[in-house]
């Protein structure tokens, strides 16, 4: 149990602070006190943890400041759009997701609140998915689509419909977007300003409205846009 109770601070203190010092005590003290394979297994996963976290913090911040990554869509069910190119002009809210991700659908009243109150102003409330081979919330579990993208486009505009999304939902063609916009976790949200640029990434669309909406507002500021 002692054991077990260093390595769950272990994990705390790589999740929560940047103490390169006190993890280094904390393995040494795991390692020497308590040298069993599963205390090592766990200080392993940890340790990969971190570093997944760390790479994912420089991905975010390498995108911070620079044009957004090209982003083209193979369904949207919004008229006309192809591409992240064609949203050029307005604040574009990306909010990356999938319809097996909880988290995800808990947004979506956050979501459909920024949509209306946007409305009528250049500002775009996205979300993007990609092909998974299987949509889930029509039914009593998901639904294989694998190797039928077409009927999992179907299904995602019927689900689009279903829980009445009203902003824009679009399938990226490319399933490689999502890291090309630091995507580690669902749902990540990424706003790119008027001018095609990366102001905010690696955000969660769950933060508060109020702060949501600041963002937004600031950028709509920089266009002159009220």
């Amino acid at each position: 149990d002692a054991g077990d109770l260093l390595v769950s601070k272990l994990g705390l203190t790589l999740e929560l602070f940047d103490a390169p010092a006190e993890v280094a005590v904390l393995m040494q003290q795991i390692q020497t006190e308590f040298p069993d394979a599963e205390s090592g297994t766990a200080i392993a996963s940890a340790l990969a943890g971190r570093d997944i976290r760390n790479r994912a913090r420089a991905a975010e911040v390498a995108l911070l400041g620079q044009a957004a990554p090209i982003l083209t869509f193979q369904w949207a069910n919004r008229t006309g759009l192809s591409a992240l190119a064609d949203l050029r002009g307005s604040v574009v809210v990306l909010d990356f997701w999938a319809t097996s991700s909880r988290p995800s659908i808990r947004a979506f009243p956050a979501i459909r609140t920024l949509a209306e109150r946007y409305e009528g102003r250049p500002v775009v409330l996205l979300s993007v998915t990609r092909l998974q081979g299987s949509v889930s919330g029509l039914g009593a579990g998901p639904i294989d689509t694998a190797g039928d993208p077409a009927r999992e486009r179907e299904l995602l505009a019927a689900y689009a419909r279903e829980r009445d999304l009203t902003w824009t939902i679009a399938v990226a063609d490319d399933p490689a977007a999502f890291d090309a916009f630091a995507v580690s976790r669902l749902p990540t949200r990424v706003i790119i300003d008027a001018a095609g640029a990366v102001p905010h990434a690696g955000l969660s669309p769950t933060e508060p409205l109020a702060d949501q909406a600041a963002r937004i507002d600031a950028l709509l500021a920089e266009t002159g846009a009220r």
